[in-house]
């Protein structure tokens, strides 16, 4: 019987060997999602933060194999964030970012919040959740522009929604801008004084929650809103860097979000 139990065993560790996976075929690629609606990923993030460098570069990487379908908000906040109204040198929290901070209790850093809704994910959970997100059906969608007055000192955003479903809703329009360079930590502790920050929240040109709209399913609707071009001792907008979000939401997240750049 001994004798037998040992051949058994060989017998059984021979066939898991011949079932190895080739180490060329443990890994295979996913197939690209069917891209039906835009994401919203929200980056809370700072300055003195060592770790929001990593974030940002899954942001890129976001954007690279999705490309506007994803509309990436770095949103600087918390104890590792710099206020804007600092002295010593350029900060780049802004007061109502603190608002959206709270609103998700954000206590730690890097997180991001996808579709303006859910618990705070760390960077590395953002790729699955954003590619399961992009493939929902959209229930929305939103022709927005944005120009510049001839002095080029106030923003026109105009917007026509049309929506696929009905309900209550509210319609949220955030100021960006893009190549601000500014100090920022990474990871060893040092200090890069010349970080380039992208996607930096700058603004919410119809409050800090938007304002409410009532969704009648293929019905249009438009919104216009004015937003004064801030050139400041500590925050002077570069036109050409600037682009506007626009999101509608309601409890349950983003129902449709759009990105555009300036027209001047």
């Amino acid at each position: 019987m001994k004798y037998t139990a040992t051949l058994l065993s060989a017998a059984v560790l021979m066939a898991c060997s011949c079932n190895e996976i080739n180490i060329d075929e443990r890994y295979r690629e996913l197939p690209a999602p069917e891209i039906k609606t835009c994401v919203l990923v929200e980056d809370f993030t700072g300055q003195n933060c060592v770790n929001c460098p990593e974030a940002h570069k899954v942001l890129e990487q976001l954007v690279e194999q999705y490309g506007e379908a994803v509309i990436p908000v770095s949103i600087h906040a918390g104890n590792f964030a710099i206020p804007i109204d600092y002295k010593r040198y350029q900060g780049l929290m802004q007061p109502e970012a603190q608002a959206y901070n709270d609103l998700f209790s954000i206590q730690e850093y890097p997180k991001g919040i996808i579709n303006h809704t859910g618990a705070p994910l760390n960077y590395s959970e953002w790729p699955a959740v954003v590619r399961t997100a992009l493939e929902r059906d959209a229930k929305a969608s939103i022709d927005l522009k944005a120009s510049v007055n001839a002095d080029s000192t106030a923003i026109t955003i105009s917007a026509g929604i049309l929506p696929y479903v009905d309900g209550a809703a509210k319609f949220q329009l955030w100021v960006l801008e893009d190549g601000i360079v500014a100090r920022q930590k990474d990871m060893s502790g040092a200090t890069i004084n010349d970080y380039v920050h992208n996607h930096v929240y700058r603004c919410s040109p119809n409050g800090v929650g938007g304002q409410p709209v009532t969704l009648e399913a293929n019905i249009g609707q438009s919104v216009e809103c004015q937003q004064e071009v801030r050139r400041l001792s500590n925050e002077t907008w570069k036109l050409n860097e600037i682009s506007i979000v626009a999101f509608l939401y309601n409890d349950n997240g983003v129902i449709q979000a759009t990105k555009t750049k300036l027209i001047k």
